[in-house]
């Protein structure tokens, strides 16, 4: 237990920056102080020599640069270790050796193979079974006799995927790939995927790139132990190029590649790579496509209140959403490296993806991960970015004595450079203004303003970096206390002492969700419609931002009125991979909608910020306390 503790306490140091406390530790682990103290000298044991910890007077503080470096190099040596670390990897490895046979093996022989009682072992193939049982495969048990049964393709599948689970990142590093199923060097493979693709007129999708590589690796190691594909009998033709290129990549590398081998490595380039250029013709079902996205997209408006609807974006969405279709029939998925940022930065973003990707589910009968409502997310946050007007410019006055000029010279040259932020309203060039009659968000000066005047900045009669540096820094302090004002009055209108909880009674996401929904059930708020949409949302993906807060929610606005239950728990609530502290169910009306993306990113905001989400934790008694330590928070 200690060194599964040690483990989370490692995992949440390497998701701060800098140092943390041991009294935030505990509230984290649900323990002592002085436990936390224990798991810190477990965690340092775990990797010694390597100081991954360190210890000061502000409390711990990882050493990311030592500890991402020794867990790179652990997952390599795991890979090649003969005895699992975790129960977890012991599991993992006996999967992957099961998989990996054609012949059945002996159960008191496996146990004798991984150092384990049969017992023990017989737990394990529970475990077994059921993750083989959702990626098509079966285990096969005659006496004591087991074997695995399915397909070679999915069988593949399954390789590729115990090999993701157990890295660390979510990021393909070829090096390691190479070392576990004994590839020829990918990197020098990726290249020539890469000159291929651009002479067949295609760019590449670097993400999907690293899984065909892997998919590879695995093929390549099946069809040198006599492995191989049958000849399909249904799927999608591919483009004659990428079969060339396909068939050109294995010639090297197999002997006579099988055609089934060819045509299956064309169709993971063409899912998960091949990227068309502009105006390339429309693949045979981008029509039907096309029609489904149009109807995605007019929903998605209607319900965020976020207009999608444009004829370019239109067109890459619905190639993006072709390509998903075939790693969904393939039952492919790329790692997305950047899914917990996205998520935790652009939370509205993010949850548009899942509204969509719900939809495409819907539409088209496949489901689709967390990875590709990632891709999804990329698609629609570059959209909206390009799309969403710069902040509002600040209204500024300036004040610059005449002399010669001058003030029409510095004028111009803080226009110039400051266009964006702000807009010059007036100028007063006198050398006693009166400045209280001055009416501006922002007062720029060349001259000290007297003592009592405050919320000018002083600049210089020539502007300088550090002066523009200044001005930046005050609009944009200023924008967020306006956001902030905005918010906090929204939050008081929607939160009420009716839905609020401290030290809510849930034992995981789905009774959390349950208890909040309640509330507002028997206040007539939403009905029991909205609670089970917001569980069917919940398991696309999780609403846990960190591990923080969860801001649990419906893709549809059908509340009665809009309205915020909210629960404080001083001690963690399991949330699917994340432990919450505090638990916001969100029901908006359609009225409403316009405030849903504001109250939504900005809620998430200030709880992102660890230090201000538990000092509001700290102070939450009752539903007084909580307001007063969030407003505290806000308006700080």
């Amino acid at each position: 237990m200690s060194t599964e503790r040690a483990r989370d306490l490692l995992n949440y140091l390497a998701s701060v920056d800098g140092w943390v406390t041991a009294d935030e530790l505990a509230g984290r682990l649900g323990v002592t102080t002085r436990s936390v103290r224990n798991y810190v000298v477990t965690a340092k044991e775990l990797h010694h020599p390597h100081d991954v910890i360190e210890t000061g007077s502000r409390g711990y503080r990882l050493q990311h640069d030592v500890f991402h470096a020794v867990i790179a190099a652990s997952d390599a040596e795991r890979f090649q270790s003969p005895a699992a670390e975790r129960p977890v990897d012991r599991q993992r490895r006996i999967l992957e050796y099961l998989v990996s046979l054609d012949d059945p093996v002996n159960l008191h022989s496996l146990a004798a193979e991984f150092y384990v009682s049969e017992s023990t072992l017989e737990s394990d193939l529970r475990r077994a079974r059921t993750v083989l049982g959702h990626s098509g495969l079966a285990l096969g048990r005659i006496g004591s006799e087991l074997r695995v049964l399915g397909s070679e393709q999915d069988k593949r599948r399954m390789l590729a995927r115990l090999f993701l689970d157990a890295q660390s990142r979510q990021v393909i590093d070829l090096p390691i790939v190479e070392a576990h199923f004994a590839s020829p060097p990918l990197g020098q493979v990726k290249t020539l995927i890469l000159d291929g693709l651009e002479r067949s007129g295609y760019r590449a999708n670097e993400f999907g790139l690293g899984s065909v590589l892997l998919s590879l690796a695995v093929a390549l190691l099946r069809m040198s132990n006599g492995q191989t594909l049958l000849p399909a009998t249904e799927g999608s033709p591919t483009d004659p190029a990428l079969e060339a290129l396909a068939a050109d990549l294995l010639g090297p590398l197999v002997a006579a590649p099988p055609p089934p081998e060819v045509r299956h490595l064309a169709l993971l380039l063409d899912a998960q790579v091949a990227r068309p250029t502009d105006g390339s013709p429309a693949k045979a079902d981008e029509p039907v496509v096309d029609a489904a996205v149009t109807v995605m997209l007019d929903r998605a408006t209607e319900v965020y209140g976020v207009d999608l609807r444009d004829v370019a974006f239109h067109r890459r969405l619905a190639q993006h959403v072709v390509n998903v279709l075939g790693r969904a029939k393939e039952n492919l998925s790329s790692p997305n490296p950047m899914t917990k940022s996205l998520k935790a930065n652009y939370p509205v973003v993010y949850d548009i993806a899942v509204f969509m990707a719900s939809t495409i589910g819907t539409r088209f009968d496949v489901q689709l991960d967390e990875n590709e409502i990632a891709f999804l997310a990329l698609h629609v946050g570059t959209f909206v970015e390009q799309r969403s007007p710069r902040s509002r410019r600040l209204r500024c006055a300036f004040v610059c004595p005449d002399y010669y000029g001058m003030h029409a010279f510095l004028r111009d040259r803080i226009e110039q450079e400051l266009h964006d932020v702000i807009d010059v309203t007036s100028v007063v060039t006198r050398t006693d203004p009166d400045w209280a009659s001055i009416d501006a968000n922002i007062v720029l000066s060349t001259i000290p303003a007297p003592a009592g005047v405050s919320d000018v900045i002083h600049i210089q009669p020539f502007l300088t970096d550090d002066d523009a540096a200044r001005i930046r820094n005050r609009v944009a302090r200023i924008h967020r206390s306006q956001r902030r004002n905005e918010l906090k009055q929204q939050l008081l209108t929607y939160l009420s002492p009716e839905f609020f909880v401290v030290d809510l009674a849930a034992t995981d996401d789905t009774t959390a969700i349950r208890a909040l929904g309640e509330l507002m059930v028997s206040a007539d708020v939403i009905d029991e419609s909205y609670v089970q949409a917001a569980l069917e949302r919940e398991q696309m993906s999780s609403t846990a931002f960190g591990d923080v807060i969860a801001v649990p929610h419906a893709m549809d606005m059908t509340a009665r009125r809009t309205a915020i239950a909210f629960a404080v728990n001083k001690s963690p609530i399991p949330w699917g991979d994340n432990r919450v502290q505090a638990v916001a169910l969100v029901a908006f009306a359609a009225d409403d909608r316009a405030a849903f993306q504001s109250v939504f990113d900005q809620l998430v905001s200030v709880f992102s910020s660890r230090e201000d989400a538990n000092r509001i934790i700290r102070a939450t008694e009752d539903f007084d306390t909580f307001l007063d330590a969030l407003t505290r928070v806000m308006e700080n």
